[in-house]
């Protein structure tokens, strides 16, 4: 890892799936971790899709899903002109201008729209996010700034995310979220009678309990519900797990239609 000073802002270059990617990220808060992967990795994509990636942040996500996908056009969004600056230079220096789109975008804000060339006011075919999980009413604030805006909600914003994600999902579309245990009832009220939802409870290791989640959304659909088997994060070693430590280096990817949802790529 090689640290960078750039003004006041002290960043790294580090890189992920084994090394097929590079990515400039802040040092104080706002970085790129296994959620990020595994989030990325549970994106159901085709040839063709529209992709918004809500929170883009550093950019990680949706250079990690561009890269293995070149024939989808992504939208990555965020609302803080630091992280927009770094996923901007991020996706120029994978070479993924050409499928990647970073724009400024509050996904808080209504009447959010957006357009490529001559299409307008886009329907997306798939969103994924991984919304901030912690209400800053219940619980002591990270004194960084980028923590603080990556983790900490007001309360009222996970309902704004989802809600204003709706409007822009084509009808079968997915959306994809990862988030902490304490969210999943909220997300799922949400969502309910809406369209299907599949739940991939995640922990990290065997004597541990469900902490976070991957779920995912298909609207319209009147599929039932489905909680698939958890996914053990680590071996008792405190290593990765097999499956897991495949998909952080990019050798595997997740389809939650299915029950054995890990696949080699």
């Amino acid at each position: 890892m090689s640290k960078i000073k750039k003004s006041s802002l002290s960043t790294s270059v580090d890189k992920f799936l084994d090394g097929k990617i590079t990515i400039e990220q802040l040092l104080d808060g706002g970085r790129s971790n296994t959620d990020t992967i595994l989030l990325s990795a549970a994106v159901p994509v085709a040839p063709g899709y529209k992709v918004l990636d809500i929170g883009v942040g550093n950019g990680t996500s949706s250079i990690a899903l561009g890269s293995n996908f070149k024939d989808i056009t992504i939208i990555g969004i965020d609302n803080d002109p630091i992280n927009i600056k770094l996923a901007t230079k991020n996706v120029i220096l994978n070479k993924l201008e050409g499928n990647i789109i970073i724009r400024r975008a509050d996904i808080l804000k209504k009447n959010l729209s957006f357009s490529i060339g001559n299409q307008k006011n886009l329907k997306f075919d798939s969103i994924y996010m991984n919304p901030p999980y912690f209400d800053k009413d219940t619980i002591n604030q990270s004194k960084s700034h980028y923590q603080s805006i990556a983790k900490y909600h007001d309360g009222s914003n996970l309902d704004h995310w989802i809600n204003n994600s709706l409007k822009l999902l084509k009808f079968r579309g997915t959306i994809t979220i990862i988030n902490k245990i304490e969210n999943l009832n909220r997300i799922i009220c949400l969502l309910s009678g809406l369209g299907s939802i599949t739940i991939l409870p995640l922990i990290s290791n065997m004597s541990g309990e469900v902490q976070r989640f991957i779920l995912s959304f298909r609207k319209g659909s009147n599929a039932k519900t489905r909680v698939l088997s958890q996914v053990v994060l680590h071996q008792e070693s405190g290593a990765f797990s097999n499956r897991v430590e495949d998909t952080l280096r990019g050798r595997a990817r997740i389809d939650l239609t299915k029950s054995d949802y890990f696949y080699q790529i």
